[in-house]
């Protein structure tokens, strides 16, 4: 670190990798951030003014004084820079974000379901008032399928289109009493019904309240008075509500209710007497989907 003594009898120093400079009577001392060098030149420099008996003691009291400090100011450097190295920083985690359920596509699935209804007849002489009959309450269970497409928007707001194909088992028979066909027998009763509604719902994430209507139809056979027999389908419409929800990303299952009224035959006698039948159904059903 040092090579040679100076023109004053001090040593001259050589160290010029270091930062600040100290200058007695042509004497240099230049420091560097590294504890440990600036300890150990300074060692080596009180040792070479230990082994100068002839040197003024005014300038190596001087001297001994800026090295005892320049030693006290490396010991802090270096622990400072130690304290630095060992502290650790909290590192936060990454936000990982949550998706959202969403609607959107197509699915197919299946419902089970119990009905119960209405059917009314009512019958016009050529020359009379309308008389109304009642043919009991119809009711029995119903099974079918369904397939449909839903679009939630960007405001939850779910969208879809819903076709269902339903079985059933419902119809009623009735006595008719009093009125102009009193003693009669008739009957009503529906083998398969259909739907096609719209659907129109707010997405919770997962849960799907929902409002739905449109048209429908229903295979009926009718019976009554003088033989009369009608098998037609007939069209009408329906209305109701339910709520779906979410199981996983495929699956959801529903519970759902509708009200249906349909149109019912029209049949004129020889003598010119009229017959009109009507018929509405209430459901309540569950049903299980399969999105895609």
């Amino acid at each position: 670190m040092w090579s040679e003594w100076g023109k004053h009898g001090y040593p001259a120093l050589d160290i010029r990798h270091m930062g600040a400079v100290f200058d007695f009577r042509g004497v240099a001392i230049r420091l560097q951030t590294r504890g440990a060098d600036l300890v150990s030149y300074c060692a080596i420099v009180g040792v070479a003014f230990a082994g100068r008996a002839d040197t003024n003691k005014k300038v190596t009291v001087m001297f001994k004084r800026t090295l005892l400090g320049v030693s006290a100011l490396a010991l802090m450097a270096a622990s400072a820079s130690a304290a630095d190295l060992g502290t650790r920083y909290p590192v936060k985690a990454a936000v990982v974000p949550v998706q959202m359920f969403s609607w959107t596509g197509f699915y197919i699935g299946g419902n089970v379901g119990y009905a119960w209804g209405n059917s009314s007849f009512d019958y016009t002489p050529f020359l009379g008032p309308t008389y109304s009959y009642d043919l009991g309450n119809a009711d029995g269970f119903t099974g079918g399928l369904q397939a449909g497409f839903n679009y939630q928007f960007a405001n939850n707001v779910v969208l879809g289109l819903e076709a269902d194909l339903q079985f059933a088992d419902i119809g009623s028979n009735n006595l008719l009493i009093g009125g102009p066909v009193a003693g009669a027998l008739a009957s009503q009763s529906l083998d398969t019904y259909g739907t096609i509604r719209a659907r129109l719902g707010y997405a919770v994430d997962r849960f799907l309240p929902y409002i739905t209507g449109g048209a429908a139809w229903a295979n009926t056979s009718y019976t009554g008075p003088f033989g009369w027999t009608s098998d037609s389908t007939h069209w009408g419409w329906t209305i109701g509500g339910g709520l779906e929800y979410a199981i996983t990303n495929n699956w959801t299952v529903k519970g759902e209710y509708q009200y249906l009224s349909f149109d019912g035959d029209g049949y004129t006698y020889l003598n010119g007497d009229q017959v009109k039948t009507n018929f509405d159904m209430s459901v309540l059903k569950a049903g299980v989907n399969y999105k895609f």
